[in-house]
């Protein structure tokens, strides 16, 4: 049983009325003062301290029975920007594969946002003027984003179609989510156009084209993870086989070796006339060259920028590796470099 306040008063006035009637004590030194002031105020501090102890207790256990509330979409970030134009054709491979990369990360993004922003705007059952406003913000910036990025793809399709067909399967998969997450944006802003009532009564269709777009998103970015990788790959096979390349058909004097290096020049450059190249017209080319590189080494043949071979084996290099800016400017100046006769 707990003593109460009022019976530890009780015991204390009596226990001191003894102690008044009892005989004195003699006392050889002083007993030491006891501040009682200050004991009180222990007494109090001490008590307070269980007290903030006990409150953030409950505090704590409440919080956690509170269920977390969803987190609002970022804000939009307004009038999307153009993008500077670019012209694709004058891009490394690498420097079109980095580009591809960013646009279709930046896309894929700027989707998610709008998905998300279209889920948390509809979940309380119903859009507000400013709301709807937020969201045509969103669809824009990610309609921006997308075609951005398809753009990129369809070129380096055109570049590399006939040449990287393991690159170009993956990045073709990845532009058909593109297209299914453009399509559904598309609806989605078609909706919000016809106003606040037609939004409204919407709701469901909005939030189901927001959920399909997630699940694009989500097949995009799995299949946009190892693209990079294959197109490596590729590459690696392509500068392989030109290892592997050796001379068929040798000139047999100066005049065939110039001969054979002017047929070089004039395959290579009507391959580059269309701002492509084929496996087909990368093989022949690579023959062309590897002979046309042991005529002229052959007979002596060299130019100001060394010897024929070598740089003819380059610019073999820089067909394999994309590097097509590269190779016109390395034509020309070969082309330049060889004597007349």
């Amino acid at each position: 049983m707990k003593s109460s306040p009022r019976t530890f008063l009780m015991m204390f006035t009596a226990l001191t009325l003894l102690a008044g009637c009892a005989a004195p004590t003699p006392v050889s030194e002083p007993s030491p003062t006891v501040d009682i002031p200050a004991t009180a105020q222990a007494a109090v501090d001490a008590t307070l301290a269980v007290a903030t102890v006990v409150q953030a207790t409950i505090d704590s256990a409440v919080s956690g029975t509170v269920t977390a509330m969803p987190t609002p979409p970022p804000p939009p970030a307004g009038t999307p920007t153009p993008a500077p134009a670019v012209d694709y054709y004058t891009l490394t491979e690498d420097e079109l594969n980095a580009l591809i990369d960013q646009a279709v990360t930046d896309a894929l993004a700027a989707s998610e946002d709008a998905s998300a922003a279209t889920i948390y705007y509809v979940d309380d059952g119903t859009l507000s003027e400013e709301e709807l406003y937020y969201l045509d913000l969103y669809y824009q910036a990610a309609e921006e984003a997308l075609a951005l990025a398809e753009e990129a793809l369809y070129i380096y399709e055109d570049i590399y179609g006939e040449l990287l067909v393991d690159t170009v399967a993956l990045l073709t998969a990845i532009e058909e989510d593109l297209t299914d997450i453009s399509d559904n944006l598309t609806e989605m802003t078609d909706l919000l156009a016809q106003g606040a009532d037609a939004a409204n009564a919407a709701l469901d269709q909005l939030q189901q084209k927001a959920g399909e777009t997630a699940a694009n998103i989500q097949a995009a970015q799995e299949g946009s993870q190892n693209w990079l990788e294959v197109n490596r790959g590729e590459q690696q096979r392509l500068e392989d086989y030109l290892a592997a390349v050796q001379p068929t058909n040798v000139a047999g004097n100066r005049l065939a070796a110039l001969a054979d290096a002017q047929t070089y020049i004039t395959t290579m450059r009507e391959a580059l006339g269309d701002q492509k190249i084929s496996l087909a017209e990368f093989q022949n080319i690579a023959q062309l060259g590897v002979n046309a590189g042991a005529g002229l080494n052959l007979h002596g043949l060299a130019g100001a920028g060394g010897d024929f071979q070598s740089q003819i084996l380059q610019m073999n290099g820089q067909m394999a590796r994309g590097e097509l800016p590269q190779l016109r400017g390395g034509l020309d100046a070969f082309e330049c470099g060889l004597p007349r006769r």
